[in-house]
């Protein structure tokens, strides 16, 4: 594993100069976890976070009834843990391993020293937590404010078009998690996942085949997802 190339994909450390990168890097262990790892538990003390370099984690909370809901989905090049790193305090959810995956870890005693130590590094930073808030807001956005298919259709066309597995030559993607775990990712029941999928694939959007999603309609998922049109 390369861990400059992991640092350099992760949205935090994405403009930081290839030897700062290479001082960073020193300071990471690597870890590997097989599906259904915990890696941490809401309350945890925060000794570090992680950023994925293989595979998936999928950090969820969990409601007073037992109820799960996945906040975010990690993949190869993004991070999770990290606000808890500059607060201080506990992990505010869990991580678990959606599959076998390949991680670095960032102690947070080591990484602050760094950070305090080069001050024009953590001004840097502060655009990728800038990102991390502004996806948070958009997930909650979407949980209060857009219906089911609309919720649905602005996944897969950032999935399609904008994320980490896009292919816009042929506008196919693979779903990166168990529709159970989309479902809860994206605020509904499983059952209503499928209904939406089953209203986006009538209406000629999408084609599905199990875990693989193909757009048939790009300008109509746009559409459909409530996205305005680059200039």
């Amino acid at each position: 594993m390369d861990i400059q190339f992991v640092l350099q994909q992760c949205p935090l450390f994405s403009t930081l100069p290839g030897d700062v990168l290479e001082q960073l890097a020193l300071l990471v262990r690597k870890k590997a976890v097989s599906r259904g790892t915990e890696l941490f538990r809401q309350g945890d003390p925060c000794d570090g976070f992680y950023i994925v370099a293989e595979g998936s984690v999928k950090v969820f909370r969990l409601s007073p009834a037992g109820k799960e809901h996945v906040l975010s989905v990690a993949r190869p090049g993004q991070s999770f843990g990290e606000a808890a790193v500059f607060a201080g305090e506990g992990f505010p959810a869990f991580a678990e391993a959606l599959e076998d995956t390949l991680l670095i870890f960032l102690p947070r005693g080591s990484f602050l020293e760094f950070l305090e130590a080069r001050p024009k590094v953590a001004h840097r930073m502060l655009a990728g937590l800038s990102q991390w808030l502004r996806r948070m807001v958009g997930l909650m956005d979407d949980a209060i404010l857009a219906d089911v298919d609309t919720r649905l259709a602005r996944f897969l066309y950032s999935l399609a078009f904008s994320g980490p597995a896009k292919n816009e030559a042929e506008g196919k993607v693979t779903l990166p998690m168990q529709k159970q775990v989309l479902a809860s990712h994206l605020a509904m029941t499983p059952p209503t996942l499928s209904r939406a999928l089953t209203r986006l694939e009538g209406e000629r959007l999408i084609a599905v085949r199990d875990l693989e999603i193909e757009v048939l309609d790009p300008d109509g998922l746009r559409d459909r997802a409530e996205i305005a049109e680059s200039p």
